[in-house]
């Protein structure tokens, strides 16, 4: 009997046992549902709110390009550092956050697919005057010769679409032999960060360089607003003379412009005349005294959290704006 009552003992304390193990396995498995639900349902409220900010910036894109082009329309063929649409931040109110609007100048920069000119049989040539600007950048800026022969000859390598190195420069064999290897695009720069990826350009050097430097779609070299220069610029109109005149020069220059501005392209070509004695006669066509690329930074605060996008919008001759890139993320 006492045999009998122990293994019955045994028995229920078995099936607790795995009664135990079912309700844990169970818990488990509910905790995990409800885990995976929640983690779906936030991921459904994240793409949702991603919706929500990338409509919100296009809107306070398309005002942008609004204000751009009614600015063009209504200036007197100069835009001037005391220009409201360059000077002034817009604030676009939202029923739980606020989206601030910059515009600013993209002429004042150095076109580093002007290195490299496609032919129309899909060649590309190297433009030695665009070349000779940027050594004259780089001088101004204190990177030594030798550095800035390699990064300009790897800028034109990546963008030619031959395999012939240029002098310092770098072709596919040397990216390819890399641990993490890639490939030259032997296409136009899409964008400057590709720089870091070439050869010779450190975070250092391209920190150096970076504020004054832009990838335009087109091959034509920069045409700069001289009346938006500032001292930071002078580098900059150091290369646009191709090193004709010294870093002191340029910011004799620039802190001799008027006040409201030049109100002819002649005039600047004068002050730069008199100033120097340096040639002129190769940067006529190359100063505006109005702008028509601009930077439009878009920064959109919404229930705590950020969304940025900066695009790129050209003014055509009909005065009709086009974007020419976006991008999204934090301003550099």
């Amino acid at each position: 009997m006492d045999n009998r009552k122990a293994h019955r003992a045994r028995q229920k304390g078995a099936a607790l046992v795995i009664v135990l193990m079912l309700i844990a396995t169970l818990s488990f498995i509910v905790l995990s549902l409800a885990q995976h639900t929640a983690l779906a349902a936030q991921r459904g409220r994240n793409a949702n709110m991603r919706h929500e900010f990338l409509w919100l910036a296009f809107g306070a894109e398309a005002y942008g390009v609004g204000a751009i082009e009614a600015a063009v329309e209504a200036g007197d063929g100069r835009m001037t550092l005391q220009s409201p649409l360059l000077a002034d931040i817009f604030d676009v109110p939202l029923a739980e956050g606020v989206n601030e609007i910059r515009i600013s100048d993209h002429t004042g920069c150095f076109n580093v697919n002007s290195l490299a000119h496609a032919g129309a049989n899909g060649a590309t040539t190297l433009n030695r005057d665009a070349k000779a600007e940027f050594m004259a950048l780089a001088e101004a800026l204190n990177v030594s010769k030798g550095k800035a022969t390699e990064i300009v000859s790897a800028m034109i390598d990546w963008i030619d679409t031959n395999q012939q190195t240029e002098l310092g420069g770098a072709e596919d064999g040397l990216y390819t032999a890399l641990r993490l290897p890639y490939r030259t695009g032997g296409v136009p720069i899409a964008d400057i960060s590709e720089i870091r990826a070439m050869k010779g350009v450190s975070k250092e050097t391209f920190g150096l360089l970076r504020p004054f430097i832009c990838a335009l779609p087109s091959d034509a070299p920069s045409r700069i607003n001289v009346n938006l220069l500032t001292t930071d610029h002078a580098p900059l109109l150091v290369s646009l003379l191709r090193g004709g005149i010294s870093t002191i020069d340029a910011l004799n220059i620039i802190e001799a412009r008027p006040v409201d501005g030049y109100r002819t392209e002649q005039s600047f070509l004068n002050a730069v005349q008199s100033e120097t004695g340096a040639s002129i006669k190769d940067i006529r066509d190359r100063v505006l005294l109005t702008s028509d690329i601009f930077n439009l930074q878009t920064k959109l605060s919404l229930e705590g959290a950020q969304f940025y996008l900066s695009t790129v919008v050209a003014i055509g001759d009909n005065g009709q704006a086009s974007i020419l890139s976006r991008q999204f993320g934090d301003f550099l």
